[in-house]
């Protein structure tokens, strides 16, 4: 950070030097108020707490922000494919509405015995079938965060999430296009960010860089079921994208 003022300092001293002095103070207190804007966003975005998954050391923001939705992260977990590592998660759903869906499902026969000495046992949430069922049925604004801890070429990709999303979702054209998304393959921690938002708006990130939204509510029901449903990609990994779901209570 100290050489980029620096550095930006010096440029911008330069191309003020024909400027008036009236000119020059409001483009320097322009200047200033940007930088000390752009050092607090800094700063409170690494401010922001950061959840670890152990076996891969990948990390993850304990919550984003999706407007107007706060997505809080409920579990992380690791993706294997023959013993070998191949993605981290992390999956997030709407703080508020979640917070009611799971409220009201402790609160049903399905989930009693969970609350154990004033706190939700979530190993043994992880093995409840109908609380999958329910936390899908909301239809909450919902997010999955892949950090790949390896190089995966695009046939790999698209053949790895392609049966498992066939099977779950009956709009073949929604699946191809987001299929499509994935062709270009991944590299070594590098991002994909499925977000699901109410309506059936599926927005995909690759890094930083956001592809074009598809609208299909069977595929944010398919792409939903992949991860959670009762013939998920990997049931222990589904299991452990739960293990967090007592941060939705506090």
């Amino acid at each position: 950070m100290g050489s980029w003022f620096g550095a930006g300092m010096d440029q911008l001293v330069v191309s003020i030097k024909p400027l008036s002095v009236g000119r020059w103070r409001r483009r320097r207190l322009a200047a200033t108020c940007g930088l000390l804007l752009s050092l607090t966003s800094n700063s409170a975005a690494s401010a922001t707490p950061r959840l670890r998954e152990p076996e891969t050391g990948a990390t993850f923001a304990a919550e984003r922000r999706w407007s107007p939705f706060t997505l809080k992260a409920i579990g992380t977990g690791v993706l294997e494919w023959y013993s070998f590592d191949v993605y981290a998660a992390a999956a997030y759903v709407d703080a508020v509405r979640g917070k009611k869906v799971l409220e009201r499902y402790l609160a049903s026969p399905q989930g009693a015995g969970l609350m154990v000495g004033g706190r939700l046992d979530t190993k043994r949430l992880s093995a409840r079938k109908s609380f999958y069922q329910t936390l899908l049925a909301a239809e909450l604004a919902m997010s999955m965060h892949l950090t790949f801890v390896r190089k995966i070429s695009g046939k790999r990709l698209v053949d790895s999430f392609g049966p498992d999303l066939r099977r779950n979702c009956s709009d073949k054209a929604a699946v191809g296009r987001f299929l499509a998304l994935l062709a270009p393959g991944v590299g070594k921690w590098s991002h994909l960010i499925v977000t699901i938002l109410p309506g059936g708006r599926v927005y995909v990130h690759r890094g930083s860089r956001l592809q074009p939204v598809i609208v299909s509510r069977a595929l944010a029901r398919g792409l939903g079921a992949v991860f959670l449903g009762e013939r998920p990609m990997n049931p222990k990994l589904k299991r452990s994208l739960v293990r967090r779901a007592d941060t939705l209570l506090r």
